[in-house]
């Protein structure tokens, strides 16, 4: 005999893996790989130019830290904590001859921070290369900011997708 109360019939789903359908118990889905791959697809995306100086990011020397999804009481929270060390290459766009190179370490930050800190090593002095570093600090700073924290979005859809296929 079938029940014809709606509420046994209605399912009900939420977050959690199958034990945990409602969501209601503690539970934490690891996303390092997933976090990882993200922050180095999007990071070395990364460009400026500014006062014909043409910067990008091209290589994640390391990457270290971890992201999750934890769940509990039928509520989602994405959480992140890394630290980053980038290599940079600038170049002046009215003279291709004057360059540099370095790298950038993108201190400690989570998904509640609201500014990098960073802290940028180059090859040699000049007023290119202090003109380079200016930039870094401010504008590429700006940018890596946007660039780290949309990886909370990103573990948003892709646990949305991963509940899709339960």
């Amino acid at each position: 005999m079938e029940s014809t109360n709606p509420a046994d019939q209605k399912k009900t789903t939420g977050f959690g893996s199958i034990w945990n359908n409602n969501s209601w118990f503690y539970e934490e889905k690891n996303f390092n790989k997933f976090a990882k791959e993200y922050l180095t697809a999007e990071i070395c995306k990364c460009q400026i130019t500014k006062n014909d100086i043409l910067i990008r990011l091209y290589e994640i020397k390391t990457i270290e830290g971890e992201a999750s999804v934890t769940i509990r009481k039928q509520k989602q929270i994405f959480l992140f904590e890394f630290e980053l060390e980038v290599y940079f290459d600038a170049v002046s766009t009215t003279d291709p001859s004057t360059k540099c190179k370095g790298k950038m370490k993108v201190h400690e930050f989570n998904q509640d921070d609201d500014e990098l800190s960073l802290e940028v090593t180059q090859e040699k002095p000049g007023d290119f290369v202090s003109a380079v570093k200016k930039i870094l600090n401010n504008e590429m700073s700006e940018l890596l900011l946007k660039t780290v924290m949309s990886l909370g979005k990103a573990m948003r859809e892709k646990d949305a997708d991963e509940n899709k296929l339960k």
